[in-house]
């Protein structure tokens, strides 16, 4: 917003119009990545939506290294979101979605409850 005499002046930089997600289905997390911790990744997707507001095709994107079965994720999740597709001239249109995903696992081990408190007190947990 810029401020004037007569009043605050708005100025749009950007527009974009796509199809809006309604409902969002995430397939099962990958076996593979779950059994290790510490693991990161990123994955990128582009959804063509149909005018019934379907992912008819899925192409996912990611950088060498990244398992298969995380690509194999994205796509499955994609199959089940549905969306509102974008419409022009009261019809509905095919269009495009962008998604990316980060997936992390933790690195962090559960406490051994099996120690002595005594055991705890002396190294200060």
């Amino acid at each position: 917003m810029t401020p004037a005499a007569e009043g605050d002046s708005v100025k749009i930089i950007c527009l974009s119009m796509g199809p809006l997600p309604i409902q969002k289905h995430y397939a099962s997390y990958p076996r593979d990545v779950a059994q290790s911790g510490g693991w990161e990744g990123e994955v990128q997707a582009l959804c063509t939506v149909s005018s019934e507001g379907r992912c008819t095709a899925i192409d996912v994107t990611a950088l060498p290294g990244i398992p298969e079965s995380v690509r194999r994720f994205a796509k499955a999740s994609l199959e089940g979101w549905t969306f509102e597709p974008q419409w022009v001239n009261d019809k509905p249109i095919v269009g495009e979605y962008k998604l990316s995903l980060r997936l992390n696992t933790l690195d962090e081990k559960p406490e051994d409850f099996r120690r002595d408190k005594f055991q705890k007190i002396l190294s200060g947990k």
